[in-house]
């Protein structure tokens, strides 16, 4: 045995606060009208201010809406490692790879389609805005619609087990994803005076090419490393975000300002 720590708890970051369209007739891109761009005729595109913020119909317009750019890979693969999936109207069901789809919620994974029901709609809702079809007249414009997902349950509800991500991580990986989605998080468990065995994972992954993302949270406090010694326990980083080798994703306003709560 080299170390014993607790079963820490993590908690999902909410979607609804993170991505909030607000509905606007100006959004501009560059300088020109979002309009110049071959707008996708999703009804609910032109109230996703932060797809121009983001340059993806620049993206989009030089062919870049998550297939692989080299042989042999057809597609990109996105682990979501969330609350699991639910069929949906705006999500390609070729899309989904189902037969790898798993559950790691219990003691004992299952795996299949059926193993990944989202009972809380967390990961549906973050696959969405990944992934969700672009030109079918539906919903939203997802930011890659022609990756991959595969679905990793890891939650029931808004909290859950750090032991569940330790299986998690390490399925993404085998079954070849590209990029690893985390819109979860806890307070650094180094600060907490443990060894945290989340970061060995997070940089294997990354070692091996694996990109990582993470969520920074909804609670306003910093993710950086440092953050906990000059502002006291309320600031201690929130991992994995707070990662060197993990993309924290923050949230800001339609007017590039930090959000409040990000």
């Amino acid at each position: 045995i080299e170390y014993i720590i607790p079963n820490f708890t993590l908690y999902l970051s909410d979607t609804e606060k993170t991505f909030t369209f607000p509905n606007t007739a100006d959004n501009v891109y560059d300088g020109a009208e979002l309009s110049s761009y071959n707008n996708p005729d999703d009804p609910l595109y032109q109230e996703q201010w932060n797809l121009p913020k983001l340059e993806i119909p620049y993206a989009w317009t030089n062919g870049f809406e998550g297939q692989a750019v080299a042989e042999p890979i057809e597609s990109i693969t996105v682990a979501v490692l969330d609350s699991g999936l639910n069929e949906h109207i705006d999500l390609d069901n070729d899309q989904i790879l189902w037969d790898l789809a798993a559950n790691y919620t219990s003691n004992t994974p299952s795996f299949g389609k059926s193993a990944v029901t989202d009972i809380n709609g967390h990961g549906t809702s973050v696959s969405g805005i990944i992934a969700a079809s672009k030109d079918n007249s539906e919903g939203i414009s997802g930011i890659a619609p022609l990756v991959k997902i595969l679905p990793i349950k890891v939650t029931d509800g808004s909290k859950f087990s750090l032991d569940n991500v330790l299986e998690a991580i390490p399925y993404a990986m085998a079954k070849g994803a590209d990029v690893i989605n985390m819109s979860w998080g806890m307070r650094s468990i180094n600060t907490q005076g443990y060894v945290d065995p989340l970061k060995p994972l997070c940089d294997q992954a990354s070692a091996s090419g694996v990109l990582l993302l993470a969520a920074a949270g909804n609670d306003g406090n910093k993710t950086d490393a440092s953050a906990w010694i000059q502002f006291g326990i309320e600031n201690v980083p929130q991992i994995p975000a707070a990662y060197d080798n993990v993309i924290g994703v923050a949230s800001t306003t339609q007017d590039d300002k930090l959000s409040l709560f990000s």
